[in-house]
């Protein structure tokens, strides 16, 4: 099958490691046989002049097999009505299915029913869990949400099929007023450099965190969480991986909290440099406040290192028996802090960390996901 892609994150020049999982995804199913195409929807002005790609002109060792970008911008879409109308006969022309990536991504094309191509949509999280929850404060705010909402759920409503990463992003859609006629849970898989090879059992003891520095992931408390669990039992390190909007005021919290050099953020870093890290961790956290699924998860587990994880969206789901949940209310930190201390105190089996994570996988993900797109296909 000639398969597309429509996101409006992907690798590119500035960034090969976003959304990478999607890559993942679309390097399995050319292993397959299928191939894949991705129309990549820009929408800030700065990658208006953006040209069309390949993934190996990215030169990234992780990037290594070629899959075509095609940039599409907001701009040419709202000024150019011929130009949406190209687009669709392009599609028409040169693939059996079209596949969304997060339901916003319809904006791009959302009368795409209407010319009778096959198309599925996989929601990831943000794209239900924040909407109608802008400008709640105000009538016209809340007015707006809700003809917002009734819109996309419409879109999402006509989709041939609807595919949520997690049980709980799937409720969050129904509740919302979702109503596909095909549906299912396909959770994401993880690539296999997240292994347990050349772990080693260190006396060192390494907590660390990986993710978006932001106030959705909780990393507002990261640093309170560290200090509290430093109190209770000696820790090493606290290994910080990514970079956001926070950074600044987190590094201030490290001198409020006097932890010095124990902290150390890592800034945004390669995958396999990722996953050497997550080989060295005692624990894993992520206490986020919203989380539709959590890849850093089950990469950690594959790693054989166990995860404390908040009890919101997806995350009790995909820890599973691989570690803590810490249900939210009074006293969060502390009690986050506590999971973190015990698991340090009696760590787990790693095999069993490691059997977590096997299901997990790009293989048993892409399977399932081939099989919607041949039943929508009529088996081609």
């Amino acid at each position: 099958m000639n398969i597309l892609f429509v996101t409006n994150y992907f690798p590119k020049k500035n960034n090969t490691q976003e959304a990478i999982f999607l890559y993942w995804r679309a390097k399995e199913l050319i292993k397959a046989g299928h191939k894949v195409t991705v129309l990549k929807w820009n929408q800030d002005v700065s990658d208006y002049f953006m040209k069309p790609y390949n993934l190996l002109d990215l030169n990234d060792p992780i990037l290594n097999i070629d899959i075509p970008v095609f940039p599409i911008h907001s701009i040419d879409l709202m000024i150019n009505p011929l130009h949406k109308k190209k687009r669709y006969q392009w599609i028409k022309s040169n693939f059996d299915i079209v596949h969304f990536h997060w339901l916003w991504s319809m904006t791009v094309f959302p009368d795409i029913k209407q010319w009778d191509i096959p198309f599925v949509i996989t929601c990831h999280g943000s794209d239900i869990y924040r909407m109608g929850e802008s400008f709640n404060q105000w009538a016209i705010g809340r007015w707006l949400n809700k003809k917002v909402m009734q819109m996309q759920m419409k879109r999402l409503n006509q989709a041939n099929h609807v595919i949520f990463v997690s049980t709980d992003i799937q409720k969050s859609a129904l509740k919302k007023g979702a109503k596909p006629k095909n549906q299912s849970v396909i959770h994401n898989g993880i690539n296999n450099i997240f292994n347990p090879i050349g772990r080693k059992t260190s006396v060192t003891v390494t907590v660390g965190y990986v993710g978006q520095l932001s106030a959705l992931k909780r990393a507002d408390k990261l640093i309170e969480i560290f200090y509290k669990a430093s109190v209770m039992l000696h820790i090493d390190q606290f290994l910080i991986i990514g970079e956001g909007v926070l950074e600044r005021a987190m590094k201030k919290e490290v001198e409020k909290y006097q932890l010095g050099e124990k902290v150390v953020f890592t800034g945004k870093i390669s995958a396999p440099k990722v996953a050497e890290h997550m080989r060295a961790m005692n624990v894993l956290v992520l206490p986020s406040r919203q989380e539709a699924f959590g890849c850093v998860i089950k990469e950690a587990q594959a790693s054989g290192t166990p995860v404390v994880g908040s009890s919101n969206g997806g995350i009790p789901e995909v820890i599973g028996h691989g570690g803590r949940i810490v249900q939210e209310g009074e006293n969060f930190e502390e009690r986050f802090a506590t999971a973190i201390a015990d698991l340090i105190r009696k760590p787990m089996d790693e095999a069993d960390i490691i059997e977590c994570a096997k299901p997990f996988n790009w293989y048993e993900t892409v399977k399932k996901e081939i099989n919607v797109y041949e039943n929508l296909c009529g088996g081609s």
